[in-house]
């Protein structure tokens, strides 16, 4: 009896490893056109720069915050400015407007509360550098200076380590 109970488990075990695995089909990117504004829900925060929005006719996208770069999750501070860029926005309607796509396919923008640009704020408040490499507005530059020499958040550390440093490992 044990064999034909042990011989029985053997061919289902085996049934199910040959049986045939459909492959996930990866959902396509949403991205919003250039230069468009669009009104939204934010309904997911990934981390202090990344989130998910809900756009009018049904469809989510996700998108990136131009000129800045938060802190990794991993990161000191990581945890924190998610949790302060949620505070800020999270299933609020907001307007995003779109300036490029990066090299993973996803939408960057600017994203606002009102008329407060949400991701000024992100540095202003110190849970986020300005994106030295992609960004050219002065008032990002003007807004690090600010909360770092406040001391506010990430810039309460001696040296913090920026996010493309820590990506590489550094």
């Amino acid at each position: 009896m044990y064999r034909f109970v042990c011989l029985a488990a053997v061919i289902a075990w085996c049934s199910a490893c040959s049986a045939p695995v459909k492959p996930e089909q990866p959902s396509p990117k949403v991205i919003i056109p250039l230069r468009t504004t669009v009104n939204a829900r934010v309904i997911d925060v990934s981390d202090g720069d990344s989130l998910t929005l809900l756009l009018a006719n049904g469809t989510q996208v996700k998108i990136r915050l131009s000129c800045i770069d938060a802190p990794e999750l991993l990161q000191d501070f990581g945890e924190r400015a998610k949790h302060d860029l949620s505070e800020r926005v999270l299933q609020k309607l907001v307007k995003f407007r779109s300036e490029s796509i990066d090299r993973y396919g996803i939408t960057l923008g600017y994203l606002f509360l009102g008329t407060t640009n949400v991701n000024l704020e992100q540095v202003k408040a110190g849970y986020a550098w300005e994106s030295r490499h992609f960004c050219h507005d002065p008032a990002f530059v003007n807004a690090e200076y600010y909360s770092k020499s406040a001391g506010l958040a990430l810039w309460s550390q001696k040296n913090p380590t920026p996010p493309w440093d820590f990506r590489k490992g550094k």
